[in-house]
């Protein structure tokens, strides 16, 4: 998943990724992997609206 190299190598204060609902998970598991993140979720029709933002 691309979002662990965003997580791991991007310079940004904040990101937004749009996934499919049930790949939430998937991005919270990156979370555990490469901490010093927060991530807000909205559900929408048909996609999950992320947005990641560092926390350090």
């Amino acid at each position: 998943m691309d979002v662990g190299w965003h997580l791991r190598l991007s310079r940004e204060r904040s990101f937004t990724v749009l996934v499919a609902p049930g790949l939430v998970p998937a991005v919270e598991e990156q979370l555990h992997i490469y901490p010093g993140w927060t991530m807000e979720t909205v559900h929408k029709e048909g996609y999950a609206h992320i947005v990641l933002t560092r926390t350090s």
